[in-house]
């Protein structure tokens, strides 16, 4: 038996990581550091995501792998092979796109100075998501409103909330 069939029920659990790293959403919601902080701040927030969600499927072994000093690329292609129960994954494959086009975005401000970032290259971490955004222009309160708009829809994508469904007799 795997380690994730000895838990009660798995897709509650990552549920329960849902609210109770909600409240580091909402602290990473507090600053305006304009466009390249916004995308700085996305990616430590999903990395810090990314370990959690490791730490949950990987349980014990977690730690033993973590400990590596593994990169956020690398960190990402390990969570997108890892399953949360048979034949669902941990990550949706549009969750994983997304944040590879925001490591490569986020790589990229950060190592050069005054680095631009284009709304095409923000509109694109939207892709796979488009079926759940408004039907607005997401880019028409700015970039960084947009950025965080982002980061709300990328949190809950991969962190998505489950419930159980009690057996009626």
């Amino acid at each position: 038996m795997s380690p994730m069939a000895k838990k009660s029920n798995p897709l509650l659990t990552l549920t329960q990581l849902r609210y109770k790293i909600m409240p580091l959403l909402m602290e990473a919601t507090k600053g305006d550091d304009g466009v390249l902080g916004e995308i700085v701040r996305i990616h430590l927030v999903t990395e810090y995501l990314l370990e959690e969600l490791i730490r949950l499927v990987l349980e014990k072994n977690a730690e033993a792998v973590l400990s590596i000093g593994l990169k956020y690329s690398q960190k990402l292609q390990l969570a997108s092979q890892l399953e949360l129960v048979e034949e669902l994954n941990l990550l949706p494959d549009y969750v994983v796109g997304s944040l590879r086009k925001l490591n490569k975005l986020r790589n990229r401000v950060a190592l050069r100075l005054n680095e631009s970032v284009e709304d095409a290259e923000v509109l694109e971490l939207f892709v796979g998501l488009e079926s759940e955004l408004p039907y607005i222009d997401l880019m028409e309160l700015g970039t960084v409103i947009t950025l965080r708009r982002y980061r709300s829809f990328i949190f809950g994508h991969m962190l998505p909330k489950f419930e159980s469904i009690e057996n009626e007799t």
